[in-house]
């Protein structure tokens, strides 16, 4: 579905905070600002390979607690419906501009983009 850095990004998103500290900033610091594992290993005070081991192990974690709880899944689900909902709106809005019904499902939806 997604390219892995995606992915990865966007795990890190729903369940970054999850993750200890230390780990948390050093994925960040990889995925996120682009450092090398030299630079972080040098931030850090420990080796490239501690890094790479710490970058391995939060990705493992990520992947795990969307296993377990299946959030990015349940929203990713959600997103589609609300897409098939904003375009069955759109489609009743050329058919029937002036209907109180249509418009008011239209500011709701619009109201659930917000």
């Amino acid at each position: 579905m997604w390219d892995e850095i995606t992915e990865l990004s966007i795990l890190y998103d729903f369940y970054g905070d999850l993750l200890p500290g230390k780990v948390r900033e050093i994925f960040r610091l990889y995925h996120e600002e682009n450092l090398s594992l030299s630079e972080i290993a040098e931030r850090f005070g420990i080796s490239r390979q501690g890094v790479h081991e710490n970058v391995r192990r939060a990705e493992e974690k990520l992947r795990s607690y969307e296993n377990a709880l299946g959030l990015v899944k349940r929203f990713t689900e959600q997103e589609a419906v609300l897409d098939r909902l904003r375009e069955s709106v759109a489609e009743l809005s050329t058919r029937i501009p002036n209907d109180a019904l249509v418009q008011s499902m239209a500011r709701d939806i619009a109201s659930l983009e917000a």
